[in-house]
C-alpha cells in the first residue's frame, strides 16, 4: 500500500529529496527503494535537456577558451 504523504507530492512532481524529507524518511535511498515505481523515468527528458545544453554552448561563437594556444 502506498502513503498518500508520499504518492500525492510525487503525482504533483515534487522531487525524491523533497518528498523523502517530507515524508520522514532519513536516506533519499530508502525513498526510492520503496517508492521508487511512482516517480516517472525522465532519463529521455534529461537527455534532451543536456544536448540541448551542450549544442547550445557548442554554437555560441564568443566563447573565451580557458587556454592559450600557443601553436603547439
Amino acid at each position: 500500500m502506498v502513503c498518500g504523504i508520499v504518492a500525492i507530492p510525487v503525482a504533483a512532481g515534487c522531487n525524491v529529496r523533497e518528498v523523502s524529507e517530507w515524508a520522514g524518511h532519513n536516506s533519499v535511498a530508502f525513498m526510492l527503494t520503496r517508492y521508487g515505481g511512482l516517480f516517472e523515468d525522465g532519463s529521455d527528458a534529461a537527455i534532451d535537456r543536456l544536448d540541448a545544453l551542450l549544442g547550445a554552448a557548442s554554437a555560441q561563437e564568443n566563447v573565451v577558451p580557458l587556454r592559450k594556444s600557443n601553436g603547439l
